[in-house]
């Protein structure tokens, strides 16, 4: 067994470990797991793309993030939200260096994508939705949710750009990070009690998983045709 499998299969057992916990109630399960579960995607990823910095830097942003979500209170919710935030701002860089173009240049009347304008569109309705409901977090909340739309933007850019089948697989792990967090913003301000709960991490999980995949390949296969 090669390190890839291995590490693959920690990652595995370990999201199965959190969804175990997340929907059969075992809190201890879900928090160790969801810990854990960053750094054994990190562990994969360094296997097959050791100098993907950026990469790197979304998974360290995004382990803060989980971290921060773990204990309740709005300090908390806000510092998550940073960590998010950091590791959008990573994949956005990602994305742009794929593009081989600068964000000025993706939202040019010339480049502008109808299918990938429905991001925002869903991004005006989710704020029109909550931020009445926000109070003090309509800030952060709002710049975050703009940020993340930004990467499905510029995801669907990127497909449309190459028209690789590959790329399929990123844009549906960006839609799936949004559906997560549209279930995590909807529980923390609409609804009086939380509905979604594991379905928070069976999407985010997935999400991430297929994220990072599609740049550790990506950035493995260049590496070959550079070296090759």
């Amino acid at each position: 067994m090669n390190r890839t499998t291995f590490f693959l299969g920690l990652f595995l057992i370990i999201a199965i470990g959190n969804l175990a916990g997340r929907f059969f109630d075992v809190n201890s399960l879900a928090v160790g797991c969801k810990i854990l579960l960053m750094p054994s995607l990190f562990l994969y990823a360094q296997s097959i793309a050791p100098t993907n910095k950026k990469l790197f830097l979304a998974l360290f942003f995004s382990w803060l993030g989980d971290l921060f979500l773990i204990p309740e209170g709005k300090l908390f919710f806000i510092l998550g939200i940073a960590g998010f935030w950091g590791a959008q701002i990573h994949y956005i860089l990602l994305l742009l260096e794929a593009l081989k173009s600068p964000l000025k240049k993706q939202f040019s009347l010339q480049k502008l994508s109808t299918k990938a304008s429905i991001y925002f569109l869903y991004l005006l309705l989710m704020l029109m939705l909550l931020l009445p409901l926000m109070g003090t977090l309509q800030l952060p909340v709002a710049l975050y949710a703009s940020t993340l739309c930004v990467v499905g933007y510029l995801s669907v850019q990127l497909y449309h750009t190459k028209k690789e089948k590959t790329i399929r697989t990123l844009v549906l792990g960006i839609l799936l990070f949004i559906i997560s967090d549209s279930m995590i913003a909807f529980d923390a301000f609409y609804f009086d009690r939380p509905l979604f709960l594991g379905w928070v991490m069976a999407t985010y999980i997935p999400a991430q998983f297929l994220i990072v995949n599609y740049f550790v390949k990506n950035s493995s296969t260049s590496s070959n045709a550079k070296f090759g």
